[in-house]
C-alpha cells in the first residue's frame, strides 16, 4: 500500500504521508482512503504509559510494527505465527491492538496481489474481539454497522468456529467524493492452541453498486496447513516476517511509540527534535513517524530524515514536521516563489511564513527556521486561532 516517494513537490509529499498514517483507519472501499482529516481525533486518542514494563511516551490504542522481535518484547503472553503461507502470499506488518489497559491482541497481516488478509491473536472471547476491531475501523462512519454469525466447524482434527462478520456501510459524502452504500463480508476460522485463540481470514469480498472485489479466499488444504503450522516465533523457518521490513522503511522508517525509538530517531536525524506531545486539552499527539525525506541534501549529496508528528485539533487536525532540509522554505526566503502568496510573522525572534491552501479540505501552513533545523505546522480544517496556537509549537523543547 505505501509505495516509494519519488522526489516531486513538498505538498504533494505530506499528502501521501498523511495518506499513508490514516491507512490504519480508512474503511475497505478503494476510493475512501481520501480520509477526512477531521475523522483523527475521533478515531485515535493515545496517552501516555508504561504499560508492560515499556515507558510508551505515544501509548496509541493501535500500534504498528515491521520488527517482530519488538512484538516479542512488548506483549505479555507468549503466541505463534504460522510457518506456512500459500504460494503468492507473504508476511506483511504487525499491529498490536489495546482493547484495556491489561489486554492486547496482535493482528498480523499477510499480503497478495489482490489484498491483504489477517491473523488474529488473542487471550479471550475471539468473537467479541473481531467484532470490536471491525467496529473500531468504521466507528467515524455514521449509520455503519457490523453483524456477527458464528457456528462450529471442524477441519480435519481441529475444532473451531467459523466466524462471519458482515459490515454494511451507507452513503456518505467523503469530502468532495460521493460513496454509494457498500458491504463487505469476512470469514474467519477460529481455534485454541495452549489457551492462545487464532482466528484466520480465510475468505473477504467487498460489493458496491461499483464494483464487487475478492481479496483472499483461502482453500480448505490451505486454511489447514496454515493452522497446523503454527509456531513460536523463534522455531519460524518457512516464512519471513521480516520480509516487508524494508518495503515499508522506503518510506517511513520507524513509528514512534517509546523512548526506544525516539533515540533511533535520534541517532538518524543527527539532532534532538522538538517533541511536544501535548499543546493544550484539545490539541494531543496521536503518532509520530522518522521516515526519508524527499528534501535531499545537495550540497553534501546525502540522504535527510524528517520526524512527522500528527496532533488531534477538535474537529481538525495538525502535523508537525521537523527536518535538516527544506527547499520550499528557502525559496519563500529568497522570494523565488510567487505562485505562493505568503505572509510574514515575527514569533519569538523567528521569521514564520504562513500561506492557505484551498481545497476539499482548508489547510494553512507554518515555516520556519531555528538552530538550521526547519520546522513546519499544517492546520487541518480547524484553523481556528493558530497563529496563536503556532506559537506553543515553536516554543515546544525535546524530550528529556
Amino acid at each position: 500500500m505505501i509505495k516509494k516517494l519519488k522526489k516531486g513537490s513538498y505538498k504533494s509529499s505530506i499528502n501521501i504521508l498523511l495518506a499513508s498514517v490514516l491507512a490504519t483507519t480508512a474503511v475497505f472501499m478503494n476510493n475512501s482512503v481520501i480520509a477526512k482529516s477531521i475523522e483523527v481525533n475521533k478515531v485515535i486518542t493515545a496517552t501516555s504509559s508504561n504499560e508492560g514494563g515499556n515507558n510508551f511516551i505515544i501509548d496509541s490504542p493501535v500500534k504498528c510494527y515491521n520488527d517482530l522481535k519488538k512484538v516479542q518484547k512488548i506483549v505479555d503472553f507468549k503466541f505463534k505465527l504460522p510457518d506456512f503461507l500459500p504460494g503468492g502470499n507473504s508476511a506483511g506488518y504487525i499491529q498490536i491492538r489495546k482493547l484495556s489497559e491489561k489486554d492486547n491482541i496482535l493482528e498480523v497481516f499477510f499480503q497478495n496481489k489482490e489484498g491483504k488478509f489477517s491473523f488474529v491473536i488473542s487471550e479471550r472471547d475471539p468473537v467479541e474481539i473481531l467484532q470490536k476491531i471491525e467496529r473500531d475501523k468504521i466507528k467515524a462512519i455514521d449509520n455503519s454497522k457490523v453483524e456477527v454469525k458464528k457456528e462450529p466447524l471442524k477441519i480435519e482434527d481441529i475444532k473451531g468456529l467459523n466466524v462471519t462478520l458482515t459490515t454494511t456501510l451507507s452513503p456518505r459524502l467523503i469530502g468532495n467524493i460521493y460513496s454509494k452504500l457498500s458491504e463487505k463480508n469476512s470469514e474467519y476460522f477460529v481455534w485454541r492452541d495452549e489457551n492462545i485463540w487464532y482466528s484466520l481470514e480465510y475468505n473477504s469480498s467487498s460489493i458496491s453498486e461499483e464494483a464487487c472485489t475478492q481479496e483472499v479466499n483461502l482453500s480448505q488444504e490451505n486454511i489447514i496447513k496454515i493452522a497446523k503450522s503454527i509456531k513460536a516465533p523463534e522455531n519460524i523457518k518457512n516464512v519471513n516476517y521480516e520480509e516487508n521490513k524494508k518495503k515499508i522503511e522506503e518510506n517511513i522508517l520507524l513509528n514512534i511509540y517509546d523512548k526506544e525509538d525516539l533515540e533511533k530517531a535520534r541517532s538518524l536525524l543527527g539532532y534532538n527534535p522538538k517533541f511536544p506531545v501535548k499543546i493544550n486539552n484539545d490539541i494531543n499527539i496521536t503518532s509520530s513517524v522518522l521516515r526519508r525525506s524527499v528534501d535531499v541534501d545537495k550540497k553534501n549529496n546525502k540522504e535527510n530524515y524528517e520526524i512527522n508528528n500528527f496532533y488531534s485539533n477538535k474537529d481538525g487536525s495538525i502535523i508537525f514536521i521537523e527536518q535538516n532540509n527544506l527547499e520550499l522554505y528557502d525559496k519563500l526566503f529568497k522570494g523565488e516563489i510567487k505562485s505562493i502568496k505568503a505572509e510574514k510573522l515575527n514569533v519569538n525572534n523567528n521569521e514564520v511564513y504562513k500561506y492557505f491552501v484551498n481545497g476539499a479540505v482548508s489547510e494553512v501552513n507554518y515555516l520556519w527556521k531555528e538552530n538550521n533545523i526547519y520546522y513546519t505546522v499544517t492546520f487541518y480544517v480547524n484553523t481556528d486561532n493558530s497563529d496563536e496556537i503556532v506559537k506553543e509549537f515553536i516554543k515546544s523543547k525535546p524530550l528529556d
